[in-house]
């Protein structure tokens, strides 16, 4: 059987390939028209994490659209991931810990890491891109939260060698707060904003890292695919060449609420900061502490409460960005027209379900989706999903 080293080594003299600039003999460097960051090397990859994609959203560049980062004097050590965004603070479930055990968390979190076999081709032979966004409900998460080393590996053991980029993204309320201030302010849907941005850097810089800019493809799990399908409808289905294929794990095109129907969860956060008084409540929040802010994001339901999926903090039709409910623009064809694949993890559902445990009866059943997930609808309507989603399942 071939070792990992037999097929890097065959790889690598198939492709004539050549090394990346290095510094002091083996450490790899890249330089950007903003900075210039020295990656790491570990056996047959080579990474360079924690490069920031767009300025730190923090004061008044909370709660707005991202922008470029600033111009980074020297050079920077790029060999160790940034920080995670801020993490809504979930119900706890028996026996279950999703905390994740962040070296770091600050609102100074777009950062992008990239991880590569340790080689370059030739020009015109660049490799490949998977960008890869995180799952996590919209509400926690972050770029460690996979191993990405190994999807490597395997490409290269398959002389189809890929090189991976995950970028960081804003989440819970402040990826995704939602209201009338929001939608005049035109800042709805920073998380997804985030990830496009992130797209953007690539196209611009991918290439001095190796990497193929027309050969990118989107992926992800859970919200990492949802987030995929909404960047396949956004903006009437135009990827702008931001993408030329995708595939999602565990996610796709959802029905979703209006940024206006999320006016309540923006009232209460305003309330909670003591910014109902202010004029402008949205100048307010921005100047608002951190933990403050965040006390007030924890007061909001998450994917473990009673609720489960009716995401308070999600995508959200915005008419700028999503221009329609997503099943609509799929309708209407107006989605991208790019290779794509869907899957769905086994049992995944299962999940989700442990908060709601008490739900044991039809009646409590028939109340649990009209009001989470079905409202507006007749009682003939939930008489039909309780016809197909009997108490017993055997009958279903």
């Amino acid at each position: 059987m071939f070792s990992v080293s037999h097929i890097f080594q065959f790889t690598a003299s198939f492709f004539e390939v050549v090394s990346l600039n290095r510094v002091g003999g083996s450490t790899p460097f890249v330089t950007l028209d903003y900075g210039t960051f020295l990656g790491a090397q570990d056996g047959n990859l080579t990474s360079f994490l924690g490069i920031p994609f767009a300025d730190s959203p923090v004061g008044d560049l909370r709660f707005r659209l991202p922008v470029p980062p600033p111009q980074l004097e020297g050079v920077q050590r790029a060999v160790s991931f940034g920080a995670a965004c801020p993490q809504h603070a979930l119900s706890p479930l028996p026996g279950m810990n999703f905390t994740g055990k962040y070296t770091k968390v600050s609102e100074d979190c777009l950062a992008i890491n990239i991880i590569r076999p340790s080689f370059k081709l030739v020009p015109g032979r660049n490799l490949p891109v998977l960008v890869y966004f995180h799952g996590g409900g919209f509400e926690i998460g972050d770029a460690t939260e996979t191993r990405m080393n190994d999807i490597i590996d395997r490409s290269v053991h398959s002389g189809e060698p890929l090189m991976v980029v995950v970028p960081n993204y804003r989440l819970n309320g402040l990826g995704f707060l939602a209201g009338k201030e929001v939608k005049e302010a035109g800042v709805s849907n920073l998380g997804l904003q985030d990830q496009r941005f992130a797209l953007q850097w690539v196209q611009k810089y991918i290439s001095s890292f190796g990497g193929d800019p027309d050969r990118v493809t989107i992926s992800g799990v859970s919200a990492g695919a949802v987030s995929v399908a909404m960047h396949l409808v956004s903006l009437d289905g135009n990827p702008n060449g931001l993408f030329h294929s995708a595939f999602m794990l565990s996610g796709g095109p959802l029905r979703l609420p209006s940024v206006l129907d999320g006016q309540s969860e923006y009232d209460l956060i305003v309330s909670e900061t003591n910014c109902s008084a202010e004029r402008d409540t949205l100048s307010c929040l921005r100047r608002v502490p951190l933990d403050q802010i965040m006390a007030a994001i924890n007061k909001t339901r998450d994917i473990f409460s009673y609720s489960s999926l009716n995401l308070a903090w999600q995508p959200r039709v915005d008419g700028d960005l999503l221009r329609r409910e997503p099943y609509e623009s799929l309708v209407q064809g107006l989605y991208a027209k790019v290779p794509s694949i869907a899957g769905t993890c086994d049992d995944e559902g299962t999940l989700f379900s442990l908060a709601n445990l008490n739900i044991t009866t039809d009646e409590a059943f028939s109340e649990y989706i009209s009001s989470n997930y079905l409202k507006g609808t007749t009682s003939a309507e939930i008489s039909d999903v309780l016809r197909a989603y009997p108490r017993d399942p055997t009958k279903g």
